[in-house]
């Protein structure tokens, strides 16, 4: 029975709520049903009567379901085996199973992943992260072909066990080392955290002795280290333990050093290079400098640009004052940063960058200065010792001769 909308109200059990018949089509003599988010309960004989005066026309047909349900216990956890069956509702004499994940098919008796049961069944043995994504199981009969889906999701680490993710840092700076994880998979204290080394026997645990701290929150764990020492180049290992499944993961901190083609305060107008090294340099395929918000990436012909791993300067302003930042990646992902802070002298840049012609002009003008002052400061002295003569009378001295008997004076 269809209402007015074309929705079934009864005669379909429990599927007349997701199935209806197109209103507009029924006027047309189209009668199809329409089910939604089809189930396996779904499958089974149906039949369309059309009722017309005192005759009715009936029609049956067979909706068959195909569905991929797993069929092994428990979490799907990084190293566990899973088990998926493609599951038919009825047998259908001559179907033909096959599944595939991206175009590509498993073979039958794959190492790690392979099909049986005629390829009813899909068994992955030890789930790694590439396991990821949707696998379907593709049904052929006669001329019919039916896909069914099914998304796997691995609960571990996100990156693969074969990468090692590298880091870099300045001496004595804060490092901070993170793996990312399925965020439904929970991180305390007793079940993950970072070992010293490349696990196994060799490892060793950290703590506040090391100048490391642990960070867990949903979807990571990151480790930091501050300040680096020389003792902390190398390997560390990020570890699971869930439900018995032991999952790590290995990163490497490296060092990055900075060097200048001037040392201390640079002076304005001249040329700078700012370079990076690093003992590791497999795990960098990009570095891009910046300084605030403008980077210098491409930026040929203008005021500073890259050059390799490098940054220039080719005439050092008083606006390239500042801190200089420097990001490094690898396949994208931002790896490691570092700073360089320049500094410039405290001389004129405008009187040392002047033309010649200018600073002669320059120099005549302070000489002229200069002599005036030295004139004005004379003839004041002179005027000053004029006013002292004439304060003081002049003195009229007379000779006279005397008669003295013993001697003329």
């Amino acid at each position: 029975m269809l209402g007015n909308d074309g929705v079934v109200k009864h005669g379909l059990g429990g599927v007349s709520q997701r199935a209806h018949v197109k209103g507009r089509k029924v006027d047309t003599g189209e009668y199809s049903l329409e089910v939604r988010r089809v189930r396996l309960g779904d499958a089974g004989l149906y039949r369309c009567s059309v009722l017309h005066g005192d005759r009715t026309l009936e029609r049956e047909v067979r909706l068959v379901v195909v569905q991929v349900t797993p069929d092994t216990r428990g979490h799907p956890f990084e190293g566990s085996e899973l088990h998926l069956r493609c599951e038919v509702s009825e047998a259908l004499q001559g179907a033909r199973f096959s599944w595939h994940r991206g175009g590509e098919s498993p073979g039958p008796g794959g190492e790690r992943v392979r099909t049986g049961d005629e390829g009813r069944m899909l068994y992955i043995d030890r789930l790694e992260p590439e396991d990821r994504g949707v696998w379907e199981c593709l049904v052929t009969f006669q001329s019919q072909k039916v896909r069914a889906s099914y998304e796997i999701r691995v609960l571990g680490f996100v990156n693969s066990a074969q990468e090692v993710p590298t880091f870099y840092v300045r001496p004595g700076s804060q490092a901070r080392l993170s793996l990312a994880l399925t965020p439904e998979l929970p991180c305390r204290p007793e079940t993950c955290g970072w070992l010293r080394g490349r696990g196994g026997a060799g490892a060793r645990s950290l703590g506040e002795d090391d100048g490391a701290w642990t960070e867990r929150s949903p979807g990571a764990l990151a480790l930091t280290l501050a300040p680096t020492r020389a003792s902390d180049r190398g390997l560390f290992t990020g570890y699971l333990n869930a439900s018995g499944y032991w999952i790590a993961r290995t990163v490497r901190l490296e060092f990055v050093e900075v060097t200048v083609s001037q040392a201390g305060p640079v002076l304005l107008g001249t040329s700078l290079r700012v370079n990076v090294s690093t003992a590791y340099p497999a795990g960098l395929d990009e570095v891009v400098w910046g300084q605030e918000n403008r980077s210098a990436a491409g930026m040929v012909g203008e005021d500073f640009w890259e050059e390799g791993w490098g940054l220039y300067i080719p005439q050092v302003t008083p606006s390239h004052a500042g801190n200089w930042t420097c990001a490094l990646y690898r396949d994208g992902v931002l790896v490691g940063n570092t700073s360089y802070l320049l500094e410039i002298t405290a001389l004129d840049y405008q009187a040392s960058n002047a033309a010649p012609s200018t600073r002669r002009i320059t120099l005549v003008v302070a000489l002229t200065f200069l002599m005036l002052i030295i004139v004005a400061a004379c003839l004041i002295l002179l005027r000053k010792f004029q006013t002292r003569r004439q304060s003081f009378p002049a003195l009229d001295v007379t000779l006279t001769t005397a008669e003295v008997p013993a001697k003329k004076v």
